[in-house]
């Protein structure tokens, strides 16, 4: 299946500013998560970063199975004053 992947702020410089994915038919984010830490050397030194898919935030990425189409966005840490 297909996803576009997303990445805002220092994410953008790992993995660009937008990609389409051909991933596994019932992954998981966690499983999202890892595949692009194998795939990406540069995403082991990104800071903790959230998730979401299809403009809303996932809590739990170990549970959350993606589907074909779905945009999954990156989002690091915010900071600033």
């Amino acid at each position: 299946m297909k996803i576009k992947l997303i990445a805002f702020g220092i994410a953008k410089d790992v993995f660009g500013a937008s990609t389409q994915l051909e991933v596994n038919d019932s992954m998981t984010l966690a499983e999202l998560s890892a595949y692009l830490k194998d795939h990406y050397s540069a995403s082991n030194q990104l800071p903790v970063c959230r998730m979401a898919v299809n403009q809303e935030i996932v809590e739990d990425i170990k549970t959350f199975v993606l589907k074909d189409g779905d945009e999954v966005a990156i989002l690091p840490p915010v900071s600033g004053g």
